[in-house]
């Protein structure tokens, strides 16, 4: 996570976007119980990084209601990998403007600070 400057005090976004990704990393076994469809062990990298983008994203969207936060005190980049450590597999998604390197290839995303952070567009 990284602030973003279009934001408002971006240091408290990226803190608590870190939070709540601990929070949901930590809770990704207990999706069996409500989800019996759900296999943590057997699910696609990229299922699972759009399952934990669309937690974090509702996660927000609480945290924004239950403290009265503007979008503006939300915003962040936020840059999710998610690795397979079995078959060396890795998946990213990223929410704002920032750069990757994947096998010595730099990838620069530039979204003009627009990008549309508390939509989660992945429905379960």
């Amino acid at each position: 996570m990284d602030g973003c400057s279009s934001g408002e005090n971006s240091h408290f976004a990226s803190a608590l976007l870190g939070k709540l990704l601990k929070k949901i990393c930590k809770t990704l076994p207990y999706l069996e119980l409500e989800n019996p469809l759900f296999n943590l062990e057997k699910i696609e990298i990229q299922n699972l990084s759009e399952i934990i983008l669309e937690k974090l994203f509702e996660e927000i969207k609480i945290t924004q209601n239950n403290l009265f936060l503007e979008v503006q005190e939300l915003v962040s980049t936020c840059i999710l990998l998610v690795y397979n450590d079995l078959n060396k597999t890795a998946w990213v998604n990223v929410s704002g403007d920032g750069v990757i390197a994947i096998n010595q290839k730099i990838i620069v995303i530039e979204q003009n600070d627009k990008p549309n952070y508390l939509v989660s567009e992945r429905k379960l």
